[in-house]
């Protein structure tokens, strides 16, 4: 497969046939979001503002998957 592991469904279904058309979200959004609410549990994350908040989530999870993208040791 040649797309990125952050492009992937974060719940396929079997039945499903995955192509770029498919519905929900990716691996990426998903934990991008997971991100973002550890984020708002966080009272001193609170006091940034929201738009600075949501780039930082999608960038840590950037991150995440860059590094899942790596091989094994």
């Amino acid at each position: 497969m040649t797309d990125s592991i952050g492009d992937q469904p974060a719940f396929p279904r079997q039945d499903d046939v995955y192509d770029h058309g498919c519905t929900g979200l990716t691996k990426r959004e998903h934990a991008a979001i997971q991100i973002m609410a550890g984020f708002a549990a966080n009272h001193e994350m609170n006091e940034m503002d929201t738009e600075r908040l949501a780039k930082l989530a999608v960038e840590e999870a950037d991150a995440l998957m860059d590094e899942l993208e790596k091989p094994r040791d």
